[in-house]
């Protein structure tokens, strides 16, 4: 386990371990995509029954988080607070798994925060694949897939088994399919120990542990699963044509046909340095030969599944293309640096006893930063986005951003706003833009006909593909069969921006009537043409009945 000297240091790792986390999320804030499945199972939102696109993939999908975010909700927390709330657990499931490995490795708490702050505070790790690998993202469900899988790896390099058991169950209730790929490693693992390398599974009564874990998980896991179970909705039949069309000209995550050679090549590393370091260690230790092969079995298994749907994408059945499988080779995406960098530490140590040799040890620390420095630069030089600010104005932007996020509220401005919106009367849909979808629901308690910030769930309920086509066509004016940017399921302002501003008031009347709409929350620097209307200094509403 963990070598610290005390309880008091093990205090005050722990303490800046969580102000880090907390200072991050605050500097990169953002709302919670589980924060709207929490509303909508709550009822909190009427929606009406012409659609059930919206409604019907929150309450046919089980996730715990959805659960966690309800009973936050049920105490009256705000969606900002349940979003801080989300996003610093999920933060402090990266730092301390993160933490774990290294410093069981290295057994050095000066690398092994080091290593933690190069993640967190970089953002480092091997890259995207047909996910992204980010920390701090709106996505909750893939953000806790990859940071429980981190923290559970972190409490197994820390002997913790009870921990390791319990947090397996959670990362199956909250992505079943990274989930079920853990617990299949784990059994593969085990039984490899068992009748291949003739280990003594039971030992260090990691059985005993693991399972005591998962028994205490058991209880509010199948709780949650009775919460999902009892309010799932029907599925409706659909056209095998739409969704065949939305997978192939929509999706955006299953149609990314490159290979990312750099992460094949960082994965080839990893397990080469940790193959080397296990030859090397002592093979009697139980938890060390189960972690290798795990971790092994892990990048060999994924790594042959990623390319084989790269390379033979027709070989796979449909319902492993919409379960995104692949994805599993992601999940050690912000590990592997750690393990690597923890790895040539052992190794460098080992020829050069750099703790006991003060130069040598500061050569190494001073060899350490340069090579994370240019890990950041050629990361910060090959970003997406570039802004054309000057020094001064960024650092301005980032404070005021800073200051803005530690608040739990909305602008006075935007605060009136929605509390005009959620004080209608109204019992139709709300026609929503990119940046209004989220407020609409968040803030104006308003059902949104569709999530126009994005509507990737469909590849997960096929049964929506048909009122999407719908939607898109009749409502937003696009082309189901020749979208406007392939691969992006979203509805982007420029894409809609004129449709709606020629509609006549009289086809939005018409639209309204059949459709069974209330109104249309756009940016406010739009002109409809509609009279009657609610504006703030971002947003519009149109009303139409």
């Amino acid at each position: 386990m963990a070598p610290f000297k005390s309880k008091k240091t093990s205090s005050l790792l722990g303490l800046f371990l969580f102000l880090l986390s907390y200072i991050l999320v605050i500097d990169n804030f953002s709302l919670q995509s589980a924060v709207d499945g929490a509303i909508i199972i709550d009822n909190q939102i009427s929606f009406p029954s012409q659609f059930s696109n919206v409604e019907s993939i929150h309450f046919n999908t089980w996730t715990f988080l959805n659960h966690f975010s309800l009973l936050l909700i049920k105490i009256g927390l705000s969606s900002f607070t349940i979003s801080k709330i989300l996003l610093l657990i999920s933060t402090l499931f990266f730092a301390f798994g993160i933490f774990l490995i290294t410093i069981n490795l290295t057994h050095n708490i000066f690398l092994s925060l080091f290593l933690v702050c190069l993640t967190l505070v970089g953002k480092i790790s091997f890259g995207n694949l047909d996910f992204p690998a980010l920390i701090y993202f709106r996505g909750t469900y893939g953000l806790y897939a990859l940071s429980t899988f981190t923290i559970f790896i972190g409490f197994l390099f820390n002997r913790n088994y009870i921990l390791a058991g319990f947090f397996l169950v959670l990362l199956f209730c909250i992505h079943i399919v990274v989930g079920a790929w853990v617990l299949l490693l784990m059994l593969s693992t085990l039984l490899y120990l068992k009748f291949i390398n003739k280990k003594n599974i039971f030992r260090d009564n990691f059985i005993n542990k693991f399972t005591k874990g998962i028994t205490i998980a058991a209880l509010p896991a199948l709780y949650s699963f009775f919460l999902f179970y009892k309010n799932t909705v029907s599925k409706s039949e659909y056209d095998q044509e739409n969704f065949n069309i939305y997978l192939n000209l929509w999706d955006h995550h299953r149609n990314i046909t490159d290979i990312n050679y750099i992460y094949v090549l960082l994965t080839i590393l990893l397990i080469t340095l940790y193959s080397i370091y296990f030859k090397k260690s002592n093979n009697n230790d139980f938890n060390k030969s189960f972690l290798y092969f795990f971790i092994c079995f892990h990048c060999f298994a994924s790594l042959i599944i990623y390319l084989s749907f790269k390379i033979f994408p027709f070989l796979f059945p449909e319902i492993f293309v919409r379960a995104m499988v692949p994805r599993v080779f992601l999940i050690h995406t912000h590990i592997g640096y750690p393990l690597i960098i923890s790895f040539l530490f052992i190794f460098l140590n080992s020829k050069f006893n750099l703790i006991n040799n003060n130069k040598k040890y500061i050569g190494s620390i001073l060899i350490l930063i340069i090579f994370a420095s240019s890990i950041l630069i050629i990361k910060y030089e090959n970003r997406t986005y570039k802004s054309n600010k000057d020094i001064k104005s960024k650092i301005s932007y980032r404070l005021n951003k800073f200051k803005n996020n530690l608040s739990n509220s909305l602008s006075v401005n935007e605060t009136e706003f929605w509390k005009s919106i959620k004080e209608l009367d109204t019992d139709g849909y709300f026609v929503t833009t990119f940046d209004t979808s989220e407020p609409t629901l968040k803030f104006g308690k308003k059902p949104y006909i569709i999530n126009a910030n994005y509507f990737d769930l469909v590849a997960y309920h096929p049964y929506t593909v048909d009122e999407t086509k719908i939607i898109l066509e009749k409502i937003y004016g696009l082309d189901f069969k020749n979208p406007p940017i392939k691969f992006w399921p979203e509805i982007r302002d420029e894409w809609i921006v004129n449709i709606f501003e020629n509609r006549s008031n009289r086809e939005w009347l018409e639209l309204s009537e059949k459709y069974n709409l209330s109104g249309i929350i756009v940016p406010s620097n739009w002109t409809l043409n509609i009279n009657e209307k609610i504006k703030s200094d971002k947003y519009i509403f149109y009303s139409l009945q």
